[in-house]
């Protein structure tokens, strides 16, 4: 409609102008009758369009899942149609470019791809309306308005100025029993959503008596039951403990060790179709201390460090780690290519220690115990010479007792928006975390030169699968010149924090939605969002 309308109007105008040129204009007070009327007419016709709307077009706002195998899509746009038709077509990530923006229908016989019509609404100042969804299956899905036929309406398509076809504006089509006119060309962006089978959030966890604990949770619609999930420090893995039906939303987990850490999950399950991922974790320490707390020292641990040092050219100059599983506390300290792992009591002795060899690098990364209860060790080597074929990362996996396993490497054609690695974690520091077999490291680096003949400083990330140690790049935003680098993952969702200095000058914090999630069908991420928030801006 907008389309035709303006095309009307540019002949209108077009015919206008003509008169003008062809008639001899004798007087100027004629020349400014005759301007003053054409910009009557313009303010006139603006007046009318913008007051009918009829500028507007349709605009998917936004898609959310509301149960299991149901999914809410909203959108806006003009009043002009009678109703409108959500239409879902699925397409491979070389196609996706297609959908960005307004898509022309009227071509999508000519790119091959099918849409689909799954949902009709009636009534034109409809704005959402509640579609069918399948966990682990992605669609494109788009809106699109449609009028009532009207025998006396001319629906024969737009026109340029010199009245040759452009492409036709609707095409007839039967919905629910009646003839329609879907407008091909007024079409709302599309978007990509991939339904999921919905989790539920830990509301409260808190310790019940000196052996139990109470476990709060969620309900979520469309669950028939509930699967409780607990992991306790010193042991690997979860492990179920009980089932409860839908209607129950806390349970208390009795005999439990004091002094011990369990965490805990819930999985909702649905029939026996469903049982979704773990929802993000809650932990709980059972104390063993009653009256007076105890402070105890211990001097045989030899600390690299005494202070915690921060520098333009390094975040930290303290490679000392901590962590805790079972009964047992744990230092690592790195010294070179040495690393010492201290192992203590509850009372703060030294029960043994253990040195690990990590030959030569050039720059050290960083340790992280993994909730996989494995241990995995960040080291970085310099590329001087820029070749993206050398090794300039490598991530080495051990076992809890360091037995060496797998080992993950990274060369130095890697980019986050520029190429290259001259120096690894330059100027910066490195964290690790995990969730599921996804085992995550951001970083800083130095790049290769650029164009104004400087090495630039940026952030860099990668994400490991821990079960072959294969990796990629995996960033989630970018950040010049920063100086620190944290990392964290909170169930299925990365929380990331930059200190930058350049672009831009503040703290970033960045949360990449459903980053560990996987789709179990195509072997594929979730779709994911990116949130990002500038603290202490500078600029």
């Amino acid at each position: 409609m907008r389309a035709l309308l303006m095309g009307s109007f540019a002949l209108c105008i077009e015919g206008i102008l003509q008169k003008v040129r062809d008639e001899s204009m004798k007087t100027a007070g004629r020349r400014i009758i005759m301007i003053s009327a054409l910009a009557g007419l313009l303010a006139c016709f603006f007046s009318a369009t913008v007051k009918a709307g009829i500028f507007s077009s349709l605009q998917v706002e936004d898609m959310k899942q509301t149960g299991l195998k149901q999914a809410t899509i909203t959108w806006e746009g003009p009043d002009e149609y009678d109703g409108f038709v959500i239409k879902r077509t699925w397409v491979n990530n070389a196609e996706a470019s297609l959908f960005d923006g307004n898509y022309d229908l009227s071509q999508e016989e000519e790119e091959g791809v099918k849409w689909t019509i799954i949902k009709q609404v009636d009534g034109g100042n409809i704005r959402s309306a509640v579609v069918d969804v399948k966990p682990g299956e992605k669609y494109y899905y788009c809106v699109q308005g449609f009028e009532y036929y009207d025998s006396s309406k001319n629906y024969n398509g737009r026109y340029s100025s010199n009245g040759s076809p452009m492409y036709p504006t609707y095409r007839k089509v039967v919905l629910g029993g009646r003839e329609c006119m879907l407008d091909q060309h007024n079409v709302g962006n599309s978007v990509l959503f991939a339904a999921q089978v919905p989790t539920t959030k830990i509301t409260d966890l808190k310790k019940a008596s000196g052996s139990s604990a109470t476990l709060s949770w969620e309900k979520v619609k469309d669950a028939t039951g509930y699967q409780i999930l607990c992991k306790e420090s010193g042991k690997n893995g979860y492990k179920i403990v009980t089932t409860v039906s839908a209607d129950t939303f806390s349970y208390l987990h009795k005999g439990l060790v004091p002094g011990h850490r369990y965490t805990y999950g819930v999985k909702c399950i649905y029939g026996k179709e469903y049982t979704s991922e773990m929802c993000a974790p809650a932990t709980t320490l059972i104390p063993n201390v009653k009256g007076k707390k105890k402070i105890v020292t211990q001097k045989k641990v030899k600390m690299l460090f005494k202070d915690y040092v921060y520098s333009w050219s390094f975040a930290s100059s303290d490679y000392t780690y901590y962590y805790e599983e079972g009964k047992y506390f744990y230092i690592v300290t790195v010294n070179g290519s040495k690393l010492t792992q201290y192992k203590l009591d509850q009372n703060m002795k030294l029960k043994g220690s253990k040195k690990v060899k990590l030959g030569k690098y050039d720059e050290f990364g960083t340790f992280y115990h993994g909730i996989d209860g494995q241990n995995y060790v960040a080291l970085g080597y310099n590329n001087h010479k820029e070749k993206d074929s050398k090794v300039v990362l490598k991530v080495l996996q051990y076992s809890g007792k360091w037995k060496k396993k797998k080992t993950a490497s990274f060369k130095g054609g890697v980019e986050n928006s520029f190429k290259g690695i001259y120096e690894p974690i330059h100027a910066s520091g490195a964290q690790m975390t995990m969730q599921g077999r996804w085992l995550y490291l951001t970083m800083g680096r130095q790049m290769y030169i650029h164009d104004d003949g400087k090495r630039h400083q940026s952030n860099i990330a990668f994400r490991i699968d821990t079960t072959t140690m294969k990796g990629s790049e995996h960033n989630v935003a970018y950040v010049s010149h920063s100086f620190n680098q944290l990392a964290q993952y909170h169930g299925n969702d990365l929380y990331q924090i930059d200190h930058g200095d350049a672009y831009p000058r503040c703290v970033v914090l960045t949360i990449h939605r459903n980053d560990a999630m996987e789709d179990k069908n195509t072997k594929d991420n979730f779709d994911t969002k990116v949130e990002q928030y500038n603290v202490f801006d500078l600029q």
